[in-house]
């Protein structure tokens, strides 16, 4: 993907911040492996094989984070 692993997590944990939802299981113990739960799977599919349409009504379904 051409970025670090640091920068990778951080930009991660500013995406979820900004929808307000978790994206990515975190193991909480080594070896446990880490993976995209339901929301980030569909929402890295989407971006991997961009359809506009599926992007739009994604977000309409995520709750609105208020300032």
């Amino acid at each position: 993907m051409g970025i670090n692993r640091a920068t990778l997590i951080e930009q991660l944990h500013r995406l979820e911040t900004d929808l307000g939802q978790q994206l990515y299981h975190r193991a909480s113990s080594a070896g446990r492996r880490q993976r995209p739960i339901a929301l980030g799977t569909t929402l890295l599919n989407l971006v991997v094989q961009p359809d506009i349409q599926a992007l739009r009504e994604t977000r309409a379904r995520l709750p609105r984070i208020s300032a």
